[in-house]
């Protein structure tokens, strides 16, 4: 099976690596140079390609569009979010369906109501981008399901609440939608599985716990899938 797994960079994923790296008789390295951000493995039975998308919007979206043209049976974008709902403690490992964009324009409005994106638009789909994929179902199956909204601005914890509200949203990230973008306009079958390490509703945070599952969780999938 051949596989394309993107995450940020090393950080955070340091148990995972090490755990492909004693497995594989080619080892992932732990840091990138500015050029190089993909590196090729044999990983179970599986042909796994890692890629370091960094983390910021430009370059995961040129990373992952430039990625995906290999065409794999399966893309995964593995990172760290923040909770909008309060039952989403630290360490939850929850699986994307719907991705919605909030990017404002230069007056404060976002692309939608500005009229620079387009709901009825490919590759939108139900005017929404929605991970409509259920290949794998009994792997993904168990994750939480949830709604994320991508931010490209700071916001205040106090935000978190209206946030939610207007998106019906239940994590957040900074490039959820840079990965989700590319893979539905090009047709690449994909997951989004994320780690909250952060409730911006009760402000409760837990890195280490979030990352030991999350590092834990990408072994078992790839180990079972």
């Amino acid at each position: 099976m051949k596989i394309l797994l993107c995450i940020p960079d090393h950080h955070g994923f340091e148990q995972f690596l090490e755990h492909v790296n004693q497995k594989s008789a080619k080892p992932i390295p732990l840091r990138n140079d500015s050029f190089q951000f993909m590196f090729s493995t044999k990983f179970m039975q599986h042909d796994l390609d890692i890629c370091y998308t960094g983390n910021t919007p430009f370059e995961v979206n040129f990373k992952v569009t430039k990625a995906i043209q290999n065409k794999y049976h399966l893309a995964l974008d593995v990172r760290y979010c923040k909770a909008l709902k309060a039952d989403l403690a630290p360490g939850s490992i929850v699986k994307v369906i719907k991705e919605k964009p909030f990017i404002l324009n230069e007056i404060g409005a976002d692309l939608y109501s500005s009229d620079r994106l387009n709901q009825e638009d490919y590759p939108h789909f139900k005017q929404a981008f929605i991970n409509m994929n259920n290949s794998y179902m009994n792997i993904f199956l168990d994750f939480k399901k949830v709604v994320s909204v991508s931010v490209n601005q700071k916001l205040q914890e106090s935000d978190s609440k209206n946030l939610a509200e207007e998106f019906k949203a239940d994590t957040l990230t900074y490039t959820g939608i840079d990965f989700v973008y590319p893979c539905m306009f090009e047709r690449q079958p994909f997951y989004q599985i994320y780690a909250v390490e952060r409730n911006l509703v009760t402000s409760v945070e837990d890195k280490e716990l979030a990352q030991k599952v999350m590092n834990e969780t990408l072994i078992d999938i790839l180990q079972k899938i």
